[in-house]
């Protein structure tokens, strides 16, 4: 969304929250992933259209306090001890280096949201690099002939199977 009186691009993020295991879960790759995107297009379309090189990003999370961090059992899965993190950065060189140390930063606020130590930039290139193959199968799929429609149905099943209890 752009707010042309501020000149501001809003993204919102609907998928950061889902229903996991044990309650509502962080999806950590959708919400640095979307992070990477939304930088990615914002600057494109700025660049375009010739804005200032100046520019300040910020990226964090609201009322996730109790949110759970993905894990495969409860103990692995903590609960969110704060209810919000946000990384600020102004700059004028957004290299791609620029960029992985920014996300880089806003990942270890959510970390700590959860007590977790900081991560390495290499932990992070490896959530971006995922996140990158999960998007590029999904874009170069192609059903085979007669299921054009099986992804609807996929999450049309996902919607309507009942919640275990």
């Amino acid at each position: 969304m752009f707010l042309d009186e501020t000149g501001e691009f809003w993204i919102l993020h609907g998928t950061a929250i889902r229903e996991g295991r044990h309650g509502a879960a962080l999806s950590v790759q959708a919400l640095v992933g979307g992070w990477a995107r939304a930088m990615h297009k914002g600057f494109a379309m700025l660049d375009r259209y010739g804005a200032s090189p100046v520019r300040k990003v910020e990226a964090g999370l609201t009322s996730v306090r109790g949110v759970r961090w993905p894990g495969q059992w409860q103990t692995e899965s903590p609960p969110a001890r704060k209810d919000r993190c946000v990384a600020v950065r102004q700059n004028r060189d957004w290299s791609e280096e620029a960029r992985l140390g920014f996300l880089t930063d806003a990942y270890n606020k959510v970390r700590d949201l959860y007590g977790f130590p900081r991560a390495a930039e290499t932990a992070l290139e490896l959530i971006t690099t995922a996140q990158k193959s999960v998007t590029a199968l999904y874009r170069d799929y192609r059903p085979p002939a007669g299921l054009q429609h099986m992804p609807c149905a996929v999450r049309r099943y996902q919607q309507e199977r009942p919640r275990p209890s």
